[in-house]
């Protein structure tokens, strides 16, 4: 199944921020991908899914929408998946790179906005640990303020969902585990009671 991202590294990056290296291979950033996986999982990066940078025109002859700079292809059941982004400013792209790895490292969740509240756990991981590392030197590019997704009806309720949920104590990457097993979803996740490890006021 294929996810299309829409412009979901603008809440994650600081408005003002210094600007980073031009990226259009993605040999460029496997190491500080790499990185940036294992210091969010505490596991290796793992080899059933490619990484693939595409210049502007290749890009948006496969995805014409504007503001489309990623998308993934969940191949978990049946062989290699795939993670496609556009070239892009280092900081934006390991932010997207963030996102579509959210996707693909379990199956696809029940509903479209499980799958993206899935991939959004995932990313507030990703970039916590980019921010707390400085990975490839972009402390400063990490937005630690408020933000505001895209409002389809998909990206901004799986948005505030993983928000509601971090803001009750949980951690961005067990919310992520709960949604992929199923556990929790949009439609569900009050019948799971949160309120014993609230973090007080």
């Amino acid at each position: 199944a294929q996810n299309h991202t829409y412009v979901v590294h603008q809440p994650f990056l600081n408005p003002v921020r210094p600007a980073t290296q031009f990226i259009n291979d993605a040999a460029e950033i496997r190491d500080f991908v790499e990185k940036a996986f294992e210091l969010t999982t505490k596991e290796k990066l793992p080899d059933d899914f490619t990484i693939e940078i595409l210049k502007e025109e290749e890009f948006r002859r496969i995805k014409k929408e504007k503001g489309v700079l990623g998308f993934s292809i969940n191949r978990k059941k049946s062989g290699m998946s795939r993670v496609v982004v556009k070239e892009n400013n280092l900081d934006a792209l390991m932010i997207v790179v963030g996102h579509e790895i959210g996707h693909i490292l379990t199956e696809q969740a029940l509903t479209p906005q499980d799958e993206e509240a899935k991939a959004f756990a995932f990313q507030f991981a990703w970039a916590k640990a980019i921010f707390e590392h400085d990975i490839a030197g972009l402390r400063m590019s990490i937005n630690s303020g408020i933000f505001q997704p895209a409002q389809n009806g998909i990206h901004d309720i799986a948005f505030s969902f993983v928000q509601k949920l971090i803001s009750s104590g949980r951690k961005s990457l067990e919310i992520y585990g709960l949604i992929a097993a199923g556990i929790i979803g949009i439609n569900n996740w009050s019948l799971v009671d949160f309120s014993y490890n609230r973090r007080p006021k």
